[in-house]
């Protein structure tokens, strides 16, 4: 009975340790937020959708962006 106890003693103060880390990570991810929110942000490199998306998943910046001649992903 008493290594239930301890067992259960462990598990409550785990999860209150993952409770404290995540309203920390939501805390921080607010003020990023409200930074692209006022305008703040710094979104330098990217001038548009195209060189994003070259940027991130690789190859050449089209010429011209039709939405007509892409997948229902971008991809």
């Amino acid at each position: 009975m008493e290594t239930v106890k301890t067992i259960l003693a462990a598990l409550v103060v785990l999860l209150l340790a993952i409770t404290a880390m995540q309203a920390y990570q939501v805390s921080a991810l607010s003020e990023k937020v409200s930074a692209v929110a006022a305008g703040s942000a710094s979104f330098d490199g990217h001038s548009s959708y195209d060189e994003m998306m070259a940027a991130h998943h690789g190859g050449e910046v089209p010429a011209a962006s039709s939405g007509a001649q892409q997948g229902l992903g971008g991809c």
